[in-house]
């Protein structure tokens, strides 16, 4: 097993397979801290390329590289819900690119709009709607819905982009952030973090509405604070995360 180091460790050379219930995630970045002996391990993940504000009315979606460094997105796509149904998906989608340090990209509906979507986005204010950038495995690197209950969000069983089956996971923990119906038409990206809840966004207003431009209270570059998920090593396979190396001294390998 070679000679533990640091109670804080780093995974290298990660290998994916599906694992149950899970799409493999080759291009994550994987954290693994030791928890109670070598019984249970917390994963944390962030994406470089957030979603970063969206608004109802009218309709537009932005999303941003948070990072300093450019990221090679080539093949992933971004997603939108449909209508009502939580389960139904835009028929466009936006495949990315390289995006360079803080770039931004913005879609809206507007046909004459240099920014077309490239179809009607059709969301409205006081109802459940999402988005969603998934990688080109279609894992889910980053998620936001609005007006909608945390059963409903794990309930999802969303098609797109290509890809049958799109499990949210914890990509999302909390009921959806509240727009409409006495609250501003959509929100933005907020703090230096993503928890993957609600409390990472804020109405517009009190925040202007800046798509195309850095949001007001987004601070960048993002930090190394991301959401934990408890795991035993046996989960961690099973989520198709293989030949993890955590902490241990160069030259020394483990399974």
């Amino acid at each position: 097993m070679g000679t533990l180091f640091n109670s804080n460790f780093n995974l290298f050379n990660v290998t994916t397979r599906p694992g149950r219930g899970q799409r493999p995630q080759p291009s994550t970045q994987y954290q693994v801290s030791e928890k109670n002996g070598m019984q249970a391990r917390e994963i944390a993940y962030t994406s470089p390329i957030l979603i970063t504000e969206f608004n109802t009315d009218p309709d537009y979606i932005e999303i941003q590289n948070v990072t300093p460094a450019a990221f090679d997105a080539t093949g992933w796509q971004l997603i939108l819900s449909e209508s009502t149904d939580l389960n139904e998906s835009n028929t466009v989608t936006q495949t990315l690119g390289i995006l360079q340090p803080y770039e931004i990209n913005y879609w809206d509906d507007q046909i004459a709009s240099p920014d077309y979507w490239g179809s009607n986005i059709n969301w409205t204010a006081n109802r459940v709607g999402w988005a969603m950038l998934v990688d080109t495995v279609g894992a889910v690197q980053d998620f936001v819905t609005w007006n909608t209950a945390f059963a409903n969000i794990q309930a999802m069983e969303v098609s797109g982009g290509g890809f049958p089956t799109i499990p949210i996971g914890a990509q999302w923990l909390t009921d959806g952030v509240p727009i409409g119906a006495g609250f501003a038409s959509g929100a933005a990206r907020i703090n230096a973090w993503d928890t993957n809840k609600k409390s990472d966004w804020e109405s517009i207003p009190p925040q202007p509405a800046s798509p195309d431009t850095t949001n007001q209270n987004l601070s960048l570059p993002f930090r190394n604070k991301t959401t934990r998920i408890k795991a035993t090593p046996q989960q961690l396979r099973d989520w198709g995360i293989q030949n993890f190396r955590y902490g241990y001294q160069p030259g020394q390998t483990n399974t």
